[in-house]
């Protein structure tokens, strides 16, 4: 077997500075050439804990891009990311010298926008992180001339994968549809999630990408076998992808949910006053004989009484909340470094990759 010939420094540099990096041979460590902003893509990220998610980078000092199939949801949602970027991009104790010269120079803030997607198209998903970049060098040419604001174009550093939808129903029992639905919408995605934010995290040497789950990977319910299926399967996918993009420097991780109530309302099957609804389609049985009427449901389907003995048989006894799920996923994503970001430092999740973070006030701890 022929050994390997490590490279001269000289030969690494060449090599690294077509993506953006510089070599240091005295410390034999790699510098990256500093950004303008970081940037994050959330797929599905247009309402329930993608749009929470995406809120919470904003509010970092993050530029990003939100995407779905839903004009009316994209609208609300674009409302709601410019509403935060405007409320954080303010003069604060904690901001650095080129955030803070930015903001005195009249720089907007980072720049938000939904784009219309069917994450289960791969085209459909590359396309949304090109039209990203166009916008993002429309921002960088504006931010020219700031202090501080120098090197490469706005690089994408965080990419979630949030779409999905439950599916619910006996496998034997159920069309080709509705189960080729629940795979595409969440393990299929996520697949051309990572592909298309792998790459360009690969140029960077560095990035990372979570991928939504589910507590309903390790403990299903009946009725959730196709749900179960595509959501262990990401775990598989960042497993995999973990393996492959480590040496770039990208780290690809889960976040799966258990319970969570949101600030969205429905109102219930029996005609009850509104109830939270989950984020997440984690489902439970109802009181009534599934043989009697095939009802399964998400949490919006559950009188408030049903609810409370699904929170009281948790651990912690209570339902989680978006924005505890969406600090889950910002740790995973950590860490955050960048001018225009308003807090940074620490080392995060930079040692954490394909991991599963369960975030289910301790249900897959018991039976419910």
């Amino acid at each position: 077997m022929e050994r390997s010939v490590r490279p001269t420094a000289e030969q690494q540099t060449i090599d690294l500075r077509a993506l953006g990096w510089r070599w240091c041979p005295a410390a034999g460590r790699k510098r990256h050439l500093r950004s303008s902003v970081m940037a994050a893509a959330v797929i599905g990220g247009t309402t329930g804990l993608g749009l929470s998610v995406a809120i919470r980078l904003v509010r970092a000092g993050f530029a990003v891009a939100v995407a779905s199939r839903s004009d009316s949801n994209r609208r609300a949602a674009t409302d709601a990311l410019e509403s935060a970027a405007a409320s954080a991009w303010v003069p604060s104790a904690a901001d650095g010298a080129p955030r803070a010269s930015a903001i005195a120079a009249g720089l907007p803030p980072p720049p938000v926008l939904a784009i219309p997607c069917d994450a289960r198209s791969r085209e459909s998903v590359f396309g949304v992180f090109e039209t990203f970049e166009a916008r993002l060098g429309e921002y960088r040419i504006g931010a020219e001339g700031v202090d501080g604001l120098t090197g490469d174009l706005l690089p994408l550093r965080a990419a979630v994968s949030c779409s999905g939808i439950a599916g619910d129903g006996l496998l034997v029992i159920q069309g080709e549809e509705p189960v080729v639905d629940t795979l595409g919408s969440s393990l299929e995605a996520a697949a051309w999630v990572v592909q298309a934010a792998g790459k360009r995290m690969m140029k960077g040497r560095q990035g990372s990408i979570v991928l939504m789950g589910s507590a309903a990977a390790s403990r299903p319910r009946r009725g959730q076998a196709a749900y179960a299926a595509a959501k262990a399967g990401l775990e598989g996918l960042a497993r995999g992808s973990a393996a492959e993009l480590g040496r770039f420097g990208v780290r690809v991780n889960v976040c799966a949910p258990g319970f969570i109530g949101a600030g969205m309302t429905l109102t219930s099957e029996s005609g009850e006053r509104p109830v939270p609804m989950a984020c997440d389609c984690y489902v439970v049985r109802t009181v009534r004989s599934f043989w009697a009427g095939h009802a399964w449901h998400s949490l919006a389907g559950l009188t408030s009484d049903q609810r409370d003995r699904v929170a009281e048989a948790t651990p912690l006894g209570r339902l989680g909340s978006a924005d505890e799920v969406a600090a889950a996923v910002e740790f995973l994503l950590s860490p955050h470094a960048g001018p225009l970001l308003l807090h940074s430092g620490g080392p995060g999740a930079g040692y954490i990759t394909g991991q599963t973070l369960v975030v289910d006030g301790g249900l897959t701890a018991c039976s419910l």
